[in-house]
This record gives structure tokens, sequence and C-alpha cells, in this order.
């Protein structure tokens, strides 16, 4: 089990399964136990296979001994809760339960509720019902509903209600793994970059986190007073020595450093990695006497100063900061240190987010400028080339979203047709819509216009090219559906066999590269 470097424990996520609680001569209780508890179990189970905390570690997630019928069942499931150090809680149920009465109180719990969408019984009125009692009360919380109605029997978690559980753990996983934390910031304002300049407010109201400053000299200190552990050190310049490639020095001769300049600036740079990880977590292997910086401040995330004081007398953070962001080093795999450039403390926040919901290591990133592809080349030399520039046709889809065309294909279209436009020339494009009833044909001719600014054969079938139904499995029902798309394809793959400037051999076999949009699968 990989090693929690925070201090305390991580987030536990606690699974409350609601249910109606009326007994009487009907048990309907009694008949929404099994259910109950087994929708309970099927999101434990969920979680515990798809979740990770920051190091690795699959979470935890724990369920009420009982169902949760009425009060006296929800403060049981509560004491549990506090017990285990739960810090998220997701109500399930498949029926109508007293929401006041069943509903998570605790004002300090990230809340998620699941109103099963059946049948049989209004599990989606109680979600509705307690979620606006929640509002009622000022408490935060997620509602979690499937599109389709199930079958009362059916155990099995739809790929929609699947997602958004998902979304909910990762979510609030991250969000309770940052409480009590703190940022880092080793420095202050960079270069006047308004990222660098802390809002103390926000990371301590709306993250639940600590603000914590370090001045850069700290690092300067710990080195000349030998404040690192020695072992460590030579560790790490063992191996960057070995794997950190230096690379070509393009700086004018005259301030261009020797060799011996460069071996003492690495060491410099070694140093500081270790003694920033210090910074962030402590180290219990610190000399005798340094018991203080051996504590460290508990640090999630944080940022370097270094521009301009810094880095116009000291090797830059350029290292450190590439290093401490992956999930590796001279001691093998690790979670990631994220470490901010120029103490932009925005862009280490995203960092943050990004690392605690992907569970990968994040790169410090900014975007300078746009370079079209005329602009590369006219730089450059370089042809920018790819799958568009190699095909001989295209095939462009989209669902429909309010008779018209997803966000996201437009987007990309916008995007592609406006930089490298003269790719698409005179070959040949289709479109296809995807709807469950109407708005195929405004979609068609969105798509269609894209073409015919750009030089490019429209190829067409029996029909235009419409897909009707609520699912895949409807689509692929129509066997008339198939044949056009059939004929479509094979008008596409004719017309891009033969080249446009003149009448040619046809080729052997056409590339033809299919653009989808992801929701339309």
């Amino acid at each position: 089990m990989a090693k929690n470097r925070y201090i305390g424990d991580y987030p536990v996520i606690g699974i409350r399964p609601c249910i109606d609680g009326r007994r009487g001569p009907l048990k309907v209780r009694e008949s929404l136990e099994d259910q109950t508890m087994g929708m309970a179990k099927a999101v434990k189970k969920l979680y515990e296979e798809n979740l990770r905390y920051s190091n690795g570690e699959p979470v935890k997630v724990i369920i009420a001994d009982t169902t949760i019928g009425r009060v006296a069942e929800a403060a049981a499931c509560e004491a549990k809760f506090r017990k285990e150090g739960v810090a998220i809680t997701l109500s399930v149920t498949p029926c109508w339960c007293y929401g006041s009465e069943t509903m998570d109180m605790n004002p300090l719990t990230i809340k998620g509720v699941w109103g099963l969408n059946a049948t049989e019984r209004p599990g989606a009125v109680y979600l509705a019902s307690v979620l606006a009692t929640y509002a009622q009360k000022g408490l935060p919380a997620f509602g979690i509903y499937g599109r389709d109605v199930q079958d009362a029997d059916d155990t099995n978690i739809p790929d929609d209600v699947l997602e958004k559980l998902l979304r909910f753990g990762r979510a609030a996983v991250a969000a309770a793994s940052m409480r009590d934390k703190s940022y880092l910031q080793i420095g202050s304002q960079c270069m006047g970059i308004g990222g660098s300049i802390i809002n103390q407010e926000f990371f301590e109201e709306y993250l639940g986190m600590r603000v914590e400053s370090v001045d850069e000299v700290e690092i300067l200190r710990r080195m000349e007073e030998h404040i690192y552990n020695e072992d460590e050190y030579q560790k790490a310049l063992a191996w960057i020595k070995k794997y950190a490639k230096q690379g070509f020095d393009k700086n004018p001769d005259f301030v261009k450093k020797s060799d011996e300049q460069k071996e003492k600036d690495w060491e410099f740079t070694a140093k500081m990695a270790v003694i920033i990880e210090d910074l962030y977590q402590g180290n219990p292997n610190l000399p005798e006497g340094c018991e203080e910086e051996s504590v460290g401040h508990n640090a999630i995330c944080g940022g370097f100063q270094g521009q301009r004081q810094w880095t116009d007398h000291w090797p830059n953070c350029d290292f450190p900061e590439a290093i401490l962001n992956t999930s590796f080093d001279w001691n093998g795999a690790r979670e990631p240190f994220t470490l901010a450039t120029e103490n932009d403390t925005l862009n280490g926040v995203g960092m943050m987010f990004m690392n605690l919901l992907t569970n990968r290591a994040q790169m410090f990133a900014d975007v300078r400028t746009y370079w079209s592809a005329d602009a590369v080349k006219r730089v450059t030399g370089y042809e920018i080339e790819g799958k568009a520039k190699e095909a001989d046709g295209f095939i462009f889809g989209t669902p429909v979203y309010y008779a018209h065309p997803s966000g996201r294909i437009l987007s990309f279209l916008d995007r592609v047709f406006y930089s490298s436009g003269k790719v698409f020339s005179y070959k040949p494009a289709a479109a296809v819509a995807v709807a469950r009833r109407g708005g195929t044909s405004a979609s068609l001719d969105v798509l269609n216009k894209y073409f015919g600014i750009s030089q490019m054969p429209t190829v067409g079938s029996t029909y235009w090219n419409m897909v009707h139904g609520a699912n895949g499995q409807d689509a692929l029902k129509d066997e008339r559906l198939r044949l056009i798309l059939t004929v479509s394809m094979q008008s596409l793959v004719k017309v891009s066999s033969c080249e446009s400037a003149q009448v040619k051999e046809c080729v052997e076999q056409a590339d033809v590269v299919v653009v989808e949009d992801p929701e339309i699968l």
C-alpha cells in the first residue's frame, strides 16, 4: 500500500441505503430491504474498483449497518460514519422515503443522492423532495437520476447513472482531500502576474485549505546550514546525472557557463528539489537539531516565485518543478508534488484539481500564441501533417441537439476548417445526423456548408444520411437506413479513389478518415 504523506486520514465514502419506513400489514419496508441494500452494495463495488486516492490507493467505502427508514436509523448511521472518518455520503434509494428523517444532516459532509428511476416505486420522487429539503436548509447536495425508466427488478446501473456516480465520487474525493491541507507559496508575487497574487479567502473559504508562505531565502538557509538529508541528496544527484541529459546551450559565449559551473548548478538544483519536498511533507530524517524543519507544511499544492530576483542570481527552479510534478523520481513511483512555476497560484490550483480528479501527473502550461499551419511552415519550414492531409475522403457525424449539430463538433469544425481548410480541398465528404425524432435535415444543412466553402464534393446516397432512434440498437434495426449509409460510403470511396484534377486510373484502395463526434457512440 502506498504511503499517505499528508497529516490525517484519507476521506472515507459512506453509503446510506434509504428506505420507505412504513411496515404494517402490507410490509412495504420489508419488500424493499434487499433492493435497497443491493443498490448500496453495487455503488460500493463501483467506487472501490474505479476510484483512487491521490497516492493510488483504492478509496475506502462503508455502508450503514441497516437501511435508513426513520430518524433513529439515520442517527445510528451518523454515529458509525463519524467513527470511521466519513467525509462523503451518498444516499441511495429505489423508493419513497421520509425525507427530513432519512437525510444526511451533517453540515460538514459532501452529499449526493441517487434516486432510482424505476417502474414500480417513486425513488425519483424522494430525490426531488429531499433535494428541495436540502435547499431549504441551506445544505448543498448533488442529485443523481437516470434518464430512462428501469424495470423494478433490474439490478444493473445504467450507463448514464454510472457516469454520474463516478463523477460525483471523483469530485467529492478531490474536494475532501484538499481540506485542511496547505498551499505553500515559496516567495511571493512574480513579475506582475495576477495569478501569483495569492487570494487567501479563496483557499480558506472555498477550498477549505490553509495558506503557508515561506521566503525563498529559506532554501538557501537550508543549503548553507545543511538542513537536508545527505543520503537523499546524493541519491537524487546520482539519479539526475544518469538520466537528466543536458541539452544544447544556446547562450552567447560571453554568458555561457563552464562545465565546472554547470556541475555546481546541477548540485544546487538537486538540493533545491529535495529541500522543496521537505518543505511540502516534512522529513523525519533531517540532521539532529532540525526538529522544527522536519515537520513540513502539509502542502498538497504550492508554487515557487523564482523570477526575477532569484533567477537573475541563482539557478532557476525549472528542473525541480518538472521532476516534482511527475509521478516518479530517484525513489521510484510516487504521488506528484503539484508545484506551480512563478508561484502562479491559479495555475497551481488547476493542476491540483486535475491531479486529484484524474490521478495523473500534471504539467504547468500557459498558452502564448496561436500558430497557424502557414505560420509554422513560414517560420520553421516544417509543414504540419496529419490524418487529414493523408486522407482521401471524410465522414462527419453529429447527434442532434435542439434541431442543431452538437456544439462540440461545430467548435472542432470551425477551428480545423479555419486553420487548415486547404487540406480538405477537392476531397469528397459525407455528413451523418443522428436524432430521436426531428432536426436531422437542419443539422445536415449546417455540416454540408463546411464542404461548400472548401471546394469539397458532397457525397450523397439514395436518401439523406439520417439516423433515427432512442439508442444505438434502434438504429441498427433499421435495414433501410443501413442500406442508405452503405451506398453513401460506397459513393464516398468511389469518388475519393479518383484524382480530382484529371481522370486517371483509380487507386487500389482509398484511405477514408471517419471523424466522429464522441457523443454519437
